[in-house]
């Protein structure tokens, strides 16, 4: 089997910030992802075995925001955490 070479075009844009004095860091991010000739790969049973099959699918896109939180509480404590939201089509 041949295929073709999966192409993608990618876009991202984001931000990185600090506050108060430091203690408080805030990570954004948005991207979008626009694949063509996505490259799939598929088992496919053959007799007593497997045979593994790489071809070209559909066009796909992805895109979504990322987020990012640190906040430095005292010295001793720090709360953080994470969003990603993603929205993708095959």
């Amino acid at each position: 089997f041949s295929f073709e070479p999966e192409k993608v075009t990618a876009f991202e844009v984001g931000l990185k910030n600090r506050f108060l004095d430091n203690r408080l860091q805030l990570n954004l991010a948005a991207f979008y992802n626009e694949y063509k000739d996505l490259q799939e790969q598929r088992q496919v049973p053959t007799g007593s075995t497997t045979v593994s099959i790489i071809f070209n699918a559909a066009e796909a896109e992805a895109y979504g925001l990322e987020a990012e939180a640190e906040w430095l509480v005292t010295e001793e404590f720090t709360l953080g955490g994470t969003l990603s939201l993603l929205q993708a089509e095959y």
